[in-house]
C-alpha cells in the first residue's frame, strides 16, 4: 500500500512526488484514558484512533475513522506517584511515543493527581464528571456531564465507532470498563 507513518501519528501515501496527485494526509493516535480507584482498582485502557488514506483509482482518499479499544489493565493497591511512573512509561513506549494523549478522571481525588501531574510535567487532560447536560472546557480542564459521557460511550459502541479488539486480554473475563460504564461483550 506505500502507507508511510512518521513519529508524529501522521499517514500519507507516497505519491512518487506527482503533482498531479492531490495528498490527503492520515492518523494513527492514541488516547490513554485512566479512572483512579481509591478503594476500587485503577483502571486504565488505550484507544487507538485512526483514519488511513488509501488509493481509489488514481485519487486519494480516508477510510472511515476508527477507534479499537487495543488495551486494558486494572491497577490495584498502587501509590500514586508509581501510578504517574506507570502512565509516563506506557506513554513513552516506542510504540506510541508523541502520538498518545493522556486523559484523567479528575473528579474527586483525580483533581489532586491532575495537581500531581502537572508538578511532573506530565501533558493530561483532566476530566471532571458533572451532573446535568452540559459540557465545557478551559485549557487542560474538561467538565462533562453523565449522562453525555454514557449516552456519547453507548453510541459508540452500538454503532461500533468504538470497538474492543479481539485479542484483547480483558475481554476474555467479558468486561472492559471504560470510564465508569462497564460494556459486557454481549451487549447488556
Amino acid at each position: 500500500m506505500n502507507l508511510i507513518e512518521r513519529d508524529n501519528g501522521v499517514l500519507c501515501l507516497k505519491t512518487n512526488h506527482d503533482p498531479a496527485h492531490e495528498r490527503v494526509m492520515g492518523y494513527r493516535r492514541y488516547w490513554l484514558g485512566v479512572d483512579l480507584g481509591q478503594a476500587d482498582p485503577t483502571g486504565l485502557v488505550l484507544i487507538q484512533d485512526e483514519r488511513i488514506p488509501f488509493w481509489e483509482g488514481t485519487r486519494q482518499k480516508l477510510d472511515e475513522r476508527r477507534r479499537v479499544i487495543v488495551w486494558a489493565d486494572y491497577l490495584r493497591d498502587t501509590s500514586y506517584s508509581a501510578i504517574s511512573q506507570y502512565l509516563v512509561d506506557i506513554m513513552n513506549r516506542r510504540a506510541i511515543k508523541g502520538r498518545v494523549r493522556l486523559a484523567i478522571d479528575a473528579t474527586g481525588l483525580g483533581r489532586p493527581f491532575s495537581d500531581f501531574l502537572i508538578e511532573k510535567q506530565v501533558e493530561h487532560a483532566a476530566v471532571t464528571i458533572t451532573a446535568g447536560m452540559a459540557t465545557s472546557r478551559k485549557g487542560r480542564h474538561h467538565h462533562v456531564a453523565k449522562t453525555v459521557l454514557l449516552g456519547d460511550l453507548a453510541n459508540a459502541l452500538e454503532t461500533r465507532h468504538l470497538q474492543l479488539a479481539h485479542d484483547l486480554p480483558l475481554r476474555d473475563r467479558g468486561q472492559v470498563i471504560v470510564g465508569y460504564a462497564v460494556w459486557d461483550q454481549e451487549g447488556s
